[in-house]
């Protein structure tokens, strides 16, 4: 596949996974700042976080940046106490450490081939970013009805 298009993949999937943080602080917390800077902030981690994606291929930058990325965009962007903010951002960093072990362990059985594999390219890798942003989405859905259920 063309590089271009594997780029254009990553970028995708970047401002998907962004979209995807972004509903679960919106879903937690009211924010505290305009739609225009909401959207700008939006738009900027998924600038930050692209680049990062195609300029390394150390997993440990990309997780410190998704890390510092999201941290600073509910500290920023949306109202709600210290010690709620903190609980909310760990709680997001779990899904996203439970969703990609799952989804690698659902291609194994598959038989898609090894980890290494989908980390490196190819179908299993798309395959990989879709499915982590599926449970991501169930995992931000199954939060927001806890919640609510407690509230209630």
């Amino acid at each position: 596949m063309p590089v271009l298009i594997e780029n254009i993949i990553e970028i995708v999937n970047v401002a998907i996974e962004m979209m995807l943080v972004f509903l679960y602080f919106s879903l937690l917390s009211k924010a505290k700042v305009n739609k225009a800077v909401l959207y700008l902030s939006y738009l900027l981690s998924t600038v930050i976080l692209s680049a990062t994606v195609l300029l390394t291929d150390n997993i440990l930058v990309y997780l410190i940046t998704t890390i510092i990325l999201i941290s600073s965009m509910f500290f920023i962007c949306y109202d709600d106490s210290i010690r709620h903010k903190i609980f909310w951002n760990i709680l997001f960093l779990l899904i996203i450490s439970i969703s990609e072990p799952i989804v690698i362990g659902l291609l194994c059985i598959a038989n898609m081939g090894t980890p290494d594999e989908f980390l490196e390219s190819g179908l299993g890798r798309y395959l990989g970013m879709v499915g982590t942003n599926i449970i991501y989405l169930w995992l931000i859905g199954l939060m927001h009805r806890i919640i609510n259920k407690k509230n209630s």
